[in-house]
């Protein structure tokens, strides 16, 4: 990898995790709220899932 390229590659890498940050940033204890039984579904997708008392699902998306 050419300097130039490794810079760029930093670069890169320093942009990501600033927008991580930021975009972390208005989720304060979410580990605690999901923990406590808490959700981040929307209705409709509560809607569309049933009733999931007494199971376990994943909420994959992109972001």
């Amino acid at each position: 990898m050419t300097a130039d390229w490794r810079a760029m590659h930093e670069q890169n890498r320093k942009s990501w995790n600033a927008a991580a940050a930021a975009h972390n940033s208005h989720k304060r204890d979410q580990g605690g709220f999901l923990a406590e039984g808490g959700s981040t579904l929307f209705p409709d997708e509560r809607e569309l899932l049933g009733d999931i008392v007494g199971k376990r699902i994943a909420h994959l998306q992109c972001n």
